[in-house]
């Protein structure tokens, strides 16, 4: 098993990756270019990131997400894959990356592997 993995897997509401704390920003934008919104990061992994929002947003949903790691602009299109109870009227979007430059995962990686190995 590969360190930074987990034992249970997605299908039992378990994340893959290891996560770290982030204190950011993310930036979800349409796809097609209609809108986009700034929502708190609370923490990130290569596979994803959980976001809080003030509504839900439907499962399956695509975003563009723009995310700053280190100082470092990191961005990858992403699709919300669980919507969660985050507690003060907020819900919490899991975003599952779809699509990321070799770049931005190694960002990712970079940003995660302490976690990983403590």
């Amino acid at each position: 098993m590969h360190p930074t993995q987990d034992r249970q897997t997605p299908e039992e509401g378990i994340r893959l990756a290891r996560r770290r704390t982030l204190d950011a920003d993310m930036i979800l934008r349409d796809p097609d270019g209609h809108g986009e919104v700034l929502l708190p990061c609370h923490n990130v992994s290569v596979t994803g990131a959980l976001v809080a929002a003030p509504i839900a947003v439907s499962p399956g949903s695509e975003f563009i997400c723009d995310l700053h790691i280190a100082g470092e602009p990191v961005q990858m299109r992403g699709r919300v894959a669980r919507v969660c109870d985050h507690g003060a009227g907020m819900v919490g979007l899991g975003i599952q990356f779809t699509d990321l430059a070799r770049e931005a995962h190694e960002r990712l990686v970079a940003f995660t592997l302490p976690v990983a190995r403590a």
